[in-house]
């Protein structure tokens, strides 16, 4: 069974504060006489659920086209967090090296410095997070990006995953090949079965 964690897109939802806002129109409609439907859509490459390429906060890095999906997409575990996701919770956690990580905070908690640093030196495939930003309130610079980033660790934010028990799943999450982009919107699922 697949478990859809996406937020649907439409002009309601939320945006990163500065960043474009989502508008679609039509370029043809059935309705107006033209032969069929189409539309045009406006929006930042960081929008609703997304995905960060190491682009993002380095001119050299990978784009979205350039992500593995072999490295993106497969076994995955979901934590429930209620605190700031730093090293010694995630030392707790006991997680494998090469893991893909789905953090579930209520959109509440985000990874600290040293969290990112524990982060990388596990050689973590993915980290996602139900959060706008994984950010942590009390990081500056957007550290966490470029520490995850830099160690060439994509982020998705803004998954919804509110009806999603904590354990292991297997993670499909697929960009679109977009050339250049330092991010795109996508759709994730996750499969319930024995991995």
């Amino acid at each position: 069974m697949f478990i859809d964690i996406t937020k649907n897109i439409n002009t309601k939802t939320k945006i990163f504060e500065g960043d474009p806002i989502y508008s679609v129109s039509k370029v043809s409609e059935i309705k107006n006489g033209d032969e069929f439907n189409l539309s045009k859509i406006e929006m930042g490459s960081h929008f609703a659920t997304h995905i960060d390429s190491p682009k993002h906060f380095f001119d050299e890095g990978a784009d979205v086209s350039q992500l593995d999906i072999n490295l993106i997409c497969g076994k995955c575990v979901v934590v429930s967090v209620n605190q700031a996701i730093d090293e010694n919770f995630l030392k707790s956690l006991q997680l494998e090296p090469k893991s893909r990580i789905l953090f579930k905070s209520e959109g509440k908690f985000g990874i600290t410095d040293d969290g990112a640093k524990y982060i990388a030196t596990l050689e973590t495939r993915i980290v996602g997070t139900d959060a706008m930003d994984i950010e942590d309130s009390c990081n500056e610079g957007f550290c966490c990006h470029k520490i995850l980033l830099g160690n060439g660790i994509p982020i998705i934010e803004g998954l919804e995953l509110f009806n999603v028990r904590d354990g292991e799943y297997r993670l499909i999450c697929l960009p679109l090949k977009m050339d250049g982009l330092d991010g795109v919107s996508l759709r994730v699922v996750l499969e319930e079965c024995s991995i």
